[in-house]
């Protein structure tokens, strides 16, 4: 996400007819699915990692993008700390373009590196949020996708090779693992670039909605023919620049699956930084009733036209800018997710790693470095107002490398291999011997002590 141009949040709340009252009842969600509403209170809240994955500019390219917009490596220590924390779900934003060839083949590095990340998270027994981000381009040229009637067919052959790539890799994940087929879809660089068709009537607008609404079909269809736990896999589909008010206009249209037995497993995708003066800019810093107002006119909204018909939701980015006023953040986000609670919609917080406080979009809340929270409060918050029935913790046999179920010396040549650059597959939660979040000759020196009988001990 980049800075401000995000108008559309504020018009939900100042056009919608009709709020809730600001106390807010019990849950409500029993419309959906059972197996659905299960699925939406499992992921709890949710962490984005963002400007990371998804960074890419000009000047830079292979997996030296994941630092380019100034947040360190990801690493699994990183990820789970967030676990930790209470987030039971990551959304990893990820840009393709700049990673393909002219046959919109991945390199092979970038795909490996996308998947390492995956795993810290999906090992850790996270829920996992896996997208196309940045890919919408201004003037589309040999790569990426604009979403107009004149680029649809050269877009809709780059979203497909791609897609087919990513669902081949990932099609025997399980269900933890949930795709999203685009990511703020929209008119790049043009004056309807952050519009809405709910209150905004324009053919230009119209057309790219309608666009968008076949690239989410055409990318459902081949996530499910695709062969494995694709078939029944979640997959979170938005509407023109993934905005709440775009999802509710007239003009939107969820995919259908073309799986039938599947129900509930199509998801409305949305962001919603509400209300946008406190949310996405500079100005407003105090959450006070009008704030509130927005926030009930949203999530009812969103309740009437799809919770109450059945039809998920996940609001994959939401998030208030830091302007040194961290009791307001808080009270916004007991309240924002108060509303996720009632409702089983999963809200995944934005993480940029800006923290100045001094302007827009400043949503740090992992310190990435040293692996803290700049506020402690505002993730107790959050926590305070999202129940989750946990399961138990994944058991973790340390040293058993190859996942056989014993820690033998296959365990240690397989390590062996792996430092060394092989083109092996471990369980890297299991072969982090001394649980310091990072693989290294200190785990290899370890595990090889371990089998000789030393009086060591693998992991906590």
């Amino acid at each position: 996400m980049k800075l401000a141009k995000r108008i559309l949040s504020v018009l939900t709340a100042a056009v919608t007819a009709g709020v809730l009252a600001s106390a807010l009842p019990l849950n409500a969600s029993a419309e959906l699915p059972s197996e659905t509403a299960e699925f939406m209170d499992a992921m709890g809240a949710g962490w984005n990692l963002g400007n990371t994955l998804d960074a890419h500019e000009s000047w830079v390219s292979g997996l030296n993008t994941e630092t380019c917009w100034g947040n360190p490596k990801t690493t699994a220590a990183m990820i789970r700390e967030v676990h930790k924390a209470g987030f039971e779900t990551i959304r990893i934003p990820v840009t393709w373009y700049g990673h393909v060839d002219n046959d919109y083949k991945i390199d092979g590095a970038w795909l490996a590196r996308v998947k390492e990340v995956v795993d810290y998270a999906y090992e850790d027994g996270m829920h996992v949020i896996l997208n196309i981000h940045h890919d919408v381009l201004e003037g589309r040229s040999d790569k990426g996708y604009y979403p107009d009637s004149a680029h649809k067919d050269i877009s809709l052959k780059y979203l497909n090779t791609v897609w087919s790539q990513i669902a081949e890799e990932f099609k025997d994940y399980d269900e933890k693992l949930i795709f999203e087929t685009l990511n703020e879809p929209r008119l790049v660089g043009d004056s309807l670039e952050w519009s809405s068709s709910r209150w905004v009537n324009d053919s230009r607008l119209t057309d790219s909605c309608k666009v968008i609404n076949e690239f989410n079909q055409a990318i459902v269809d081949l996530i499910r023919a695709s062969g494995g736990n694709n078939a029944t896999r979640y997959i979170m589909a938005p509407g023109y620049a993934a905005s709440a008010d775009s999802a509710l206009a007239d003009v939107y249209k969820l995919p259908t699956d073309p799986v039938s037995s599947n129900v509930g497993k199509i998801v409305v995708s949305t962001h919603a930084y509400t209300p946008y003066e406190l949310c996405l800019t500079a100005g407003k810093s105090d959450f006070d009733s009008s704030a509130k107002q927005s926030l009930d006119g949203l999530f009812n909204d969103l309740n009437n036209k799809f919770i109450s018909k059945g039809i998920p939701v996940i609001m994959g980015e939401t998030g208030i800018t830091y302007k040194n006023n961290q009791t307001d953040c808080d009270n916004w986000a007991a309240y924002y997710y108060g509303y996720s609670e009632k409702y089983d919609i999963p809200c995944v917080v934005w993480d940029n790693g800006v923290r100045d406080g001094g302007g827009g979009e400043c949503h740090a809340h992992l310190n990435r470095n040293d692996l803290t929270w700049y506020d402690p409060t505002f993730v107790s918050a959050i926590m305070n107002a999202v129940t989750v029935e946990k399961q138990p913790e994944p058991t973790v046999l340390y040293g058993d490398v190859d996942n056989s179920g014993a820690v033998d010396m296959q365990d240690l040549a397989l390590l062996q291999q792996y430092l060394a650059k092989w083109d092996v597959s471990i369980s890297e939660p299991a072969a982090d011997v001394d649980c310091n979040g990072e693989l290294n000759m200190l785990d290899l020196a370890l595990l090889q002590q371990f089998l000789a009988h030393w009086d060591v001990k693998l992991g906590k």
